[in-house]
């Protein structure tokens, strides 16, 4: 959970969201399994990622 800071306790919901969130930005794809539930595999390439990174850094964050 990079995208989080450390140390930080992080639960379901916010982890769930944050996926969706990125889901939603083409950031990641879920792959699903009927034997090991739901996985995430990033689908973004580092160019991608670190625009992103610098929209957000520019937000005020509530």
């Amino acid at each position: 959970m990079w995208w989080f800071r450390e140390q930080t306790v992080v639960d379901g919901r916010a982890l769930l969201d944050a996926l969706d969130w990125m889901r939603e930005r083409g950031l990641v794809e879920m792959l699903s399994a009927s034997s090991t539930g739901d996985r995430y595999r990033c689908t973004a390439s580092a160019d991608e990622l670190d625009g992103v990174l610098q929209e957000l850094s520019r937000r005020r964050l509530t």
